[in-house]
C-alpha cells in the first residue's frame, strides 16, 4: 500500500500541469516572434549581397564591352529576332506579346558574363506572372538623367551609344539598378515612369559607372525638377526611385 501511494506521487511529480504547459508554450511563442524576423532579415541580407554581386558582374560586363567598342556603352536595344539571342535559352530577352527576341543591352553584354542567372535578383526571381522581371532581367538602365546644365536628357537609348568620356562623375552616376513595374522592358526612369523597385529593406542596389555597387534607400515621392511628376495610376512602384544625385550632373 505504501509503495503504491509513493509510486502515484512520483508519477504525478513527473507530469506537467496545465499552467506549466501554457507557460512553456507562451515562452516558445515569444521566442519565435523574436527570432523569425531576425532569420528573415538575415535571409534578405544574404539575398541583397547576392544581388550586389550580380550588379558588380554586370557593371564589369559593361566595362569590358566598352573596352572592345572604343569606350562606347551598349545601346538600350538594337533589333529583334525570331530565334533566341542566346542559343538554347528560350526565355532570355523573349517578348511573348510579339513572339520575338530583343537584342538588348543584356544580350550585348552576355558574352562577357556567360550566365543569364546574373540578370536575376534573388529577391526578384523570374516567373511568368512577376511584373518586375522584364524579358529575363530584374535590372534596368536609366532612360533619362539630368546633365550638368540642369536639363533632362536622354541617357541610354536605342539610337546612340554613350561614351565613357561623356560622364562628368562616374562614381556618382547610376549605371543600372532594380527594375520595377512600368516604364518599358529592361529600362527605367523614362520621364513620368520612374519604374524602380525597393527590393531590399525599403531600398535597392545601384551599380555606378565606375563599377562599384551600393545599397541606397529608395523613395516614391516625385523627383525634383526638371523631372516630371510621376504618373502613379496603378502602383507606387511606378514612382519608386533612388536618391536624385545618382541621376544628376551625369553628362
Amino acid at each position: 500500500m505504501y509503495k503504491s501511494l509513493k509510486g502515484d506521487l512520483e508519477s504525478r511529480r513527473k507530469a506537467f500541469t496545465l499552467i506549466e504547459l501554457l507557460v512553456v508554450i507562451a515562452i516558445i511563442a515569444i521566442l519565435a516572434a523574436i527570432l523569425f524576423p531576425v532569420f528573415a532579415r538575415a535571409r534578405e541580407n544574404a539575398r541583397r549581397a547576392s544581388c550586389m554581386s550580380n550588379l558588380k558582374q554586370i557593371a564589369l560586363g559593361f566595362r569590358m564591352y566598352s573596352q572592345d567598342y572604343d569606350e562606347k556603352m551598349p545601346m538600350m536595344s538594337t533589333n529583334t529576332s525570331t530565334t533566341p539571342v542566346i542559343p538554347g535559352d528560350t526565355q532570355f530577352n523573349y517578348y511573348s506579346g510579339g513572339g520575338y527576341y530583343w537584342n538588348t543591352w543584356a544580350s550585348q553584354i552576355y558574352p562577357y558574363i556567360k550566365s543569364t542567372q546574373i540578370f536575376l535578383c534573388p529577391s526578384n526571381p523570374f516567373t511568368t506572372s512577376n511584373p518586375y522581371v522584364w524579358y529575363g532581367s530584374s535590372y534596368g538602365l536609366p532612360s533619362n538623367a539630368v546633365n550638368s546644365s540642369g536639363a533632362l536628357v536622354s541617357y541610354f537609348n536605342t539610337t546612340t551609344s554613350i561614351s565613357l568620356a561623356q560622364f562628368q562623375q562616374p562614381s556618382q552616376s547610376m549605371l543600372i539598378s532594380e527594375k520595377g513595374a512600368g516604364g518599358g522592358p529592361q529600362y527605367l526612369l523614362s520621364g513620368q515612369y520612374y519604374a524602380m523597385w525597393a527590393a531590399h529593406f525599403d531600398g535597392g542596389n545601384v551599380a555606378f559607372v565606375d563599377g562599384h555597387v551600393k545599397w541606397l534607400k529608395f523613395s516614391s515621392e516625385d523627383l525634383p525638377s526638371p523631372w516630371p511628376a510621376c504618373y502613379a495610376y496603378a502602383s507606387k512602384d511606378y514612382c519608386m526611385h533612388p536618391p536624385a544625385w545618382t541621376i544628376t550632373n551625369v553628362f
